[in-house]
């Protein structure tokens, strides 16, 4: 804030209305980060920051780093949806479900629940809940019967997995990341419209327009 203070009286003899608007966008940026900084991952803030941060990394052409990045958004989201539930990711206490809920997760569910939830059964889990957000994104697979993520998005996860980033060689490419993003942006806006409208923009990092 400080810096932000020196940098308009530096330039508060003519300050352009660009500069103006930048001023304002970077000083709503900082309160933003405040705020971010007082909340505990998973929370939706967290994941709209990691969202931003892929897609400057797309631009600087880090398609590997932007991968891993909206990977690790899609994980969360499934964390943060789940503690709706209070159910938590790392240490899950399904007695904490109503009984009708805890019922049809057991009887779906093939072989012990998880003792700690990965991403794939996250969304499982969502699946067997009912959540809505789950709709269009998850499937019943025919052969296994298991819920499964459907699609290209499956496939395109499976890019991050195979990155060197991760648990591979192969290099991401621009239109594979972009293809993840837009996925990506696409879910959070279905599972979490309201905070989506509310926030997303204001993680747009600041720029002096042209």
């Amino acid at each position: 804030e400080k810096a932000i203070e020196g940098f308009q009286r530096a330039n508060n003899d003519r300050p352009s209305d660009a500069l103006k608007s930048l001023i304002v966008k970077v000083k709503d940026h900082v309160h933003l980060l405040k705020d971010l900084k007082d909340q505990k991952p998973p929370h939706y803030l967290f994941i709209f920051d990691l969202v931003e941060n892929a897609k400057r990394r797309i631009a600087d052409g880090r398609f590997d780093d932007a991968t891993a990045r909206l990977y690790r958004a899609f994980e969360a989201l499934s964390q943060y949806l789940l503690k709706s539930f209070k159910i938590e990711s790392g240490k899950p206490d399904y007695s904490l479900l109503p009984e009708d809920r805890q019922k049809r997760l057991r009887e779906n569910w093939k072989g012990d629940l998880p003792s700690k939830i990965s991403m794939e059964a996250g969304w499982a889990i969502l699946f067997y809940l009912d959540h809505p957000s789950t709709k269009n994104l998850m499937k019943t697979d025919e052969i296994t019967g298991e819920a499964t993520i459907d699609g290209d998005l499956k496939n395109l996860l499976g890019k991050r997995n195979n990155s060197i980033l991760a648990h591979g060689y192969d290099p991401i490419d621009e239109r594979a990341v972009n293809a993840l993003l837009s996925k990506i942006e696409s879910i959070l806006n279905n599972a979490l419209p309201i905070e989506t409208k509310a926030y997303r923009a204001r993680f747009e990092f600041p720029r002096l327009s042209e």
